[in-house]
């Protein structure tokens, strides 16, 4: 179950546009004479009549959209479970920019990785069901019943084979659908919103929105940053973005979670039960400050967070554990005889720093999975440097013996500094 917290006052903003797509109305017979001319692998059109009878599902993908790639498989299983009964058509709309050739390239891809072609009828470079069926995000599916009227629109999850059989024993489904949101705009307003009084807007929805992508938004008045939306993410990740702009100087191994239950915060897995623990772990987050309090905007919000969830997020002095990054060498032999800067320590292979600061080598110590405690620069470099490493930096054992080549050494002690601890919240 959804939960949604919403908190509205007045601020001023850009002018908000509706927040969801227009949908056409229901599906009707005539409308089953769409005909889709561009077919991949075949030069012979097909019509939506052509599958009367069927339960027929539209899926709309593009190249560069991961999620609908992935999902090829499931599509693919599902078509040849339900053979006669159901018809799969990928969509791949000439708006997404994809060619031809680009979807005959994932096709063919898709096809070495799995050992086998993959035998879907897919449309390409269609401009006739995204006019009848329009969505701004991707994965979207469209399902039409056996008459060819329009049952639902909907992510990704709710295709599968469970809601599959109960359509088509004609079972009410309770669709929780998809509806795009505008994310330009303040989430879930509209046009009512008195946008010229608008002081503050503040909402936080807990539960995954097929209808919202993954990631981050910046709300920008005037080139002043005043407001982020930050959509279908963990709490982890929420908490993760206030306090690296709250606390730029905290290293991500600063930040500690101390709770009964870490799996409310973010997951541990990534097969299968994410779907699961999507549906109620996930949040999404927009929060606007008036511009004259820009400078408040992430003290404010990590408040809200701690007001509005079960945590609490502190910044406290501590004794921990931590690595000393030390120098033991000559100058000369790190500093840069470059001019451009480039920084590749986080490649798998041929990993390298050109012309950087050594604040990008610590940073990249303290990101790796392979150093557990913080690591502090007591080298006094601070001239740009350059930097090769033949192994790759996957180990402790492997980042020291490369560290050495360079006369960097780790020390391993204790000091007193601040992280922020992120704890149940005991009120």
């Amino acid at each position: 179950m959804r939960f949604l917290y919403v908190l509205a006052m007045f601020w001023l903003c850009a002018p908000v546009s509706a927040q969801t797509v227009q949908k056409q109305a229901a599906f009707t017979v005539k409308d089953t004479a769409l005909v889709f001319t561009q077919i991949l692998k075949s030069n012979k059109a097909i019509s939506l009549a052509d599958y009367r009878g069927k339960l027929v599902i539209l899926d709309f993908w593009a190249s560069w959209c991961a999620p609908c790639v992935k999902s090829f498989r499931k599509i693919d299983s599902l078509q040849e479970k339900f053979k006669d009964r159901v018809q799969f058509v990928l969509i791949n709309s000439k708006r997404s920019g994809d060619t031809r050739a680009k979807v005959e390239a994932v096709f063919k891809s898709w096809e070495q990785r799995n050992g086998r072609p993959l035998n879907l009828t897919a449309v390409v470079e269609d401009t006739v069901a995204v006019s009848r069926y329009p969505h701004l995000l991707l994965p979207h599916y469209v399902w039409l019943d056996t008459a060819g009227n329009l049952i639902t629109e909907t992510g990704a999850d709710e295709v599968n084979a469970a809601t599959i059989e109960a359509v088509l024993a004609g079972v009410p489904v309770k669709f929780e659908g998809k509806r795009d949101q505008q994310t330009e705009a303040p989430l879930y307003s509209n046009n009512d919103l008195p946008k010229d009084q608008l002081q503050q807007y503040a909402l936080l929805i807990k539960g995954y929105n097929a209808g919202l992508p993954s990631g981050n938004r910046y709300r920008v008045t005037n080139g002043i940053t005043h407001g982020r939306a930050i959509t279908n993410s963990s709490l982890h990740e929420l908490y993760n973005t206030v306090v690296h702009k709250f606390y730029p100087a905290l290293s991500t191994k600063q930040i500690l979670c101390e709770v009964k239950d870490s799996m409310l915060l973010h997951m541990a897995f990534t097969d299968s039960r994410y779907g699961e623990w999507s549906k109620e772990h996930l949040y999404s987050l927009d929060f606007v400050v008036p511009v004259e309090k820009a400078d408040l905007l992430y003290p404010l919000l990590l408040q809200y967070l701690n007001d509005y969830t079960a945590f609490e997020g502190r910044v406290e002095e501590r004794l921990i554990d931590c690595w000393l990054l030390r120098f033991t060498g000559d100058s000369l032999q790190l500093k840069s005889k470059q001019q451009k800067t480039v920084n590749r320590l986080a490649a798998k292979e041929k990993s390298y720093l050109q012309n950087g600061e050594l604040r990008a080598l610590v940073n990249f110590l303290n990101q790796s999975v392979a150093i557990v405690f913080p690591v502090l620069d007591e080298t006094g470099i601070s001239y740009r440097i350059d930097l090769s490493f033949a192994s790759r930096l996957e180990t402790f054992s492997a980042i020291e013996t490369a560290l050495k080549q360079y006369a960097f050494v780790l020390e391993r002690t204790q000091r007193k500094l601040k992280v922020f601890v992120l704890r149940d919240d005991a009120h």
